[in-house]
């Protein structure tokens, strides 16, 4: 599967997410992870198709109020992100996790990733 096929993949999701098939979206998505998870081998580049596919996974989650599914779904893109130093998108489940903890209730810990998110949106930006 290449990057292409993801991006198509993610762009079908949010299309059905869009004209209100949101179950259909979420379904898709958990079948990319699971796929990815699968078959691909190379540690950068699953752990770079896994973030993508968990990224939105839990922003359509965390939309639907599914804050519990959504918070397992940015941890595994956050773990397997920073175990392979895939960082890109990094600062994007931090925000994902920091939104769903604030509306878990969770604010000085949603505090915490929301700085991780902006810290990390820098240091892409400027390249450090």
């Amino acid at each position: 599967m290449s990057s292409i096929d993801r991006d198509i993949i993610g762009s079908m999701a949010d299309a059905f997410y869009t004209l209100d098939d949101k179950e259909k979206a979420i379904a898709l998505l958990q079948k990319l992870a699971c796929n990815v998870n699968d078959k691909i081998i190379d540690g950068y580049e699953k752990a770079r198709a896994m973030a993508f596919a968990l990224y939105l996974l839990s922003k359509y989650l965390g939309q639907e109020q599914r804050y519990d599914e959504s918070l397992v779904a940015c941890n595994e893109g956050i773990e397997i992100s920073e175990a392979n130093q895939a960082y890109g998108l990094l600062p994007d489940l931090n925000f994902n996790k920091a939104y769903i903890l604030y509306h878990m209730g969770q604010h000085d810990e949603a505090h915490e990733f929301l700085y991780r998110a902006y810290f990390g949106a820098v240091m892409q930006e400027t390249k450090i």
